[in-house]
């Protein structure tokens, strides 16, 4: 295999959005609910926040994702119940992510405009 095809597949598997492509426009309309939710495995350094923050914008979520000292990824979504285990699903279809550890919860809704990247 010569190198611009070593190239080619490095970049579709670790440097390629695929949450860029999905389509959103198809979603009934649901509960809207708040999820605590902490993604361990491996999740920073492989543009975890990125993703979630491109799926959470077209989704029109709202929240935030952040990474946590111990390795692990934390983040609230907030909107249609379905939009969120959508996202989540969509997360674990990528295939520079490993997540091998899922914590979620519902917890309180909160006011709130925008979906936020923090650190």
């Amino acid at each position: 295999m010569d190198l611009k095809n070593k190239w080619t597949q490095f970049w579709d598997k670790y440097m390629k959005s695929p949450v860029e492509k999905i389509d959103v426009s198809n979603f009934p309309t649901d509960d809207i609910v708040r999820y605590h939710i902490v993604f361990s495995g491996l999740v920073q350094g492989v543009g975890f926040r990125y993703e979630l923050w491109t799926i959470a914008q077209k989704l029109q979520l709202t929240g935030f994702v952040e990474n946590l000292p111990n390795g692990d990824v934390y983040a609230e979504l907030q909107g249609p119940r379905n939009k969120i285990l959508f996202s989540v699903e969509s997360m674990k279809s990528i295939p520079r992510i490993q997540i091998e550890k899922l914590e979620m919860y519902e917890m309180d809704i909160k006011k709130e405009t925008d979906f936020e990247m923090k650190n």
